[in-house]
């Protein structure tokens, strides 16, 4: 068992203020769209349980490559979500395209495969931990990576449920 640190407390507190913040939004989801939360949740928790069997199984193998391809992805990812809440800022209607449109279900369909793809390299990353002994130090830090990748994935399986549910 690893001995809490200042790392660890740090990562603890964000688990939690992401959790309250998960909490809030599904809250809003659920008045507005009810059963969507929890269906989600449970999606969420089957591509998961998916994921984790395949790569158990060596079905998916995680190189260097996936990862930087993953990496880049997610950059791409943030630079648009980025553009659109600075044109949202401005007044300008680029999000109605984001929300509504075929656009915006593409994009939602390739954030939740970016996110799959990010479970993968969590995965891979634990393995090589694993397999290389390192510190139980870490494992704070793997537990978090996972975490915030399951949130993510979360909130863009509720998304695109939303949007199919329209």
């Amino acid at each position: 068992m690893c001995q809490p640190t200042p790392f660890s407390s740090l990562l603890t507190s964000m688990a939690v203020l992401e959790g309250l913040a998960i909490g809030a939004i599904s809250f809003l989801y659920n008045a507005r769209y009810h059963g969507l939360p929890l269906q989600a949740a449970a999606a969420t928790f089957a591509v998961t349980a998916v994921c984790f069997f395949l790569f158990a199984i060596d079905r998916i193998e995680v190189t260097e490559t996936f990862a930087e391809k993953v990496a880049i992805g997610m950059i791409g990812l943030l630079a648009l979500y980025l553009i659109e809440w600075g044109l949202r800022l401005a007044g300008v209607p680029f999000g109605t395209a984001m929300d509504q449109g075929v656009f915006g279900f593409v994009v939602n369909a390739v954030a939740i495969g970016l996110a799959i793809s990010c479970l993968f390299v969590d995965f891979a990353e634990i393995e090589s931990a694993r397999k290389s002994k390192l510190s139980a130090k870490t494992e704070w830090y793997f537990a978090f990576s996972v975490l915030v990748t399951l949130v993510w994935l979360y909130l863009e399986i509720l998304r695109m449920m939303k949007r199919l549910r329209r």
